[in-house]
């Protein structure tokens, strides 16, 4: 353990300095010598910038530190992640900076990503990759909006106008909506092959609707939805008003529909039987639909 100013700490290597430290500790307590010792190797400071940059704040004249015997970059970054020791709660950001202090992301392993979340290292190694690959324009889908890094990389088939349009809007559709609607609006634009123009009126015209998924998923099935919008149409033109309906198989899969009604007396029971009746002679266009 050993004293050092902190006018020869600040010319020290700053290339560890890559967490957030959004609660840095107080000045008092650095004061008054209540704070980790900062860990260093040969002319780097490992971890503590947080409190070098409170010592500064508060003309603090030197900081304990600690030399400790480890050069090689995956186990110095082992050793700030356990000091730092906030698994599952560092930002996209922060992650980012893990794979660039790395010099090669794919140096990362299932030991370092157990030191970055709670569960599952596996998954969140191919995360920190997927979401590294990443456009910059796309990260900002992971960071501003949340969304996994492999949803985000279906944009990179989207025009800037329809990504900007998207951004702008986003916040009216849930987490899951989100997902929902990349994977749709994906498939179309490669199904399609949309130019830029078709982008964006696809993107604009679907989140401008009061109902953004449905109309995504018309244009991305076209005949399921047709389908749907026929049975719909045949419910209204015959049952409307009777209280009953005429329900189709999941996804038009199979080979029969259900028609369900209730009764309260043996009039309303023929009502129902009148209505029936009225919808047999053209019963068949709805079994075309299967």
């Amino acid at each position: 353990m050993e004293k050092i100013t902190i006018a020869e700490l600040l010319h020290y290597d700053t290339s560890m300095d890559i967490f957030e430290h959004t609660h840095p500790p107080k000045t008092s307590l650095i004061g008054s010598g209540l704070y980790c010792p900062l860990p260093l190797a040969g002319k780097s400071l490992i971890w503590g910038f947080h409190i070098l940059k409170q010592a500064v704040i508060a003309e603090i004249e030197s900081l304990e530190c600690n030399r400790v015997d480890v050069t090689g970059k995956k186990e110095l970054l082992m050793l700030a992640l356990d000091l730092e020791n906030r698994r599952g709660m560092y930002s996209w950001e922060e992650k980012e900076r893990i794979l660039l202090f790395l010099d090669e992301p794919d140096a990362i392993d299932e030991t370092l990503c157990e030191l970055i979340v709670k569960e599952n290292p596996k998954a969140e190694k191919e995360k920190l990759l997927q979401f590294y690959n990443l456009a910059p324009e796309l990260k900002k889908l992971v960071t501003a909006f949340g969304m996994e890094p492999r949803i985000a990389a279906l944009a990179s088939c989207f025009c800037p106008k329809a990504l900007s349009f998207i951004m702008m809007t986003f916040g009216k559709l849930t987490f899951s909506e989100k997902r929902i609607f990349f994977e749709h609006v994906s498939e179309i634009f490669k199904r399609d092959n949309c130019l830029e123009d078709d982008q964006y009126s696809i993107v604009s015209d679907s989140l401008s609707s009061q109902f953004p998924i449905k109309a995504i998923e018309k244009i991305r099935y076209p005949i399921l939805s047709s389908s749907y919008q026929k049975l719909e149409q045949f419910n209204t033109r015959y049952f409307k008003g009777h209280g009953i309906a005429c329900e189709a198989p999941p996804y038009f899969e199979g080979e029969s529909f259900t028609i369900s009604f209730s009764i309260s007396n043996g009039k309303n029971f023929s009502k129902k039987l009148n209505s029936l009746k009225s919808a047999e002679g053209n019963i068949d266009e709805l079994f075309g639909l299967l």
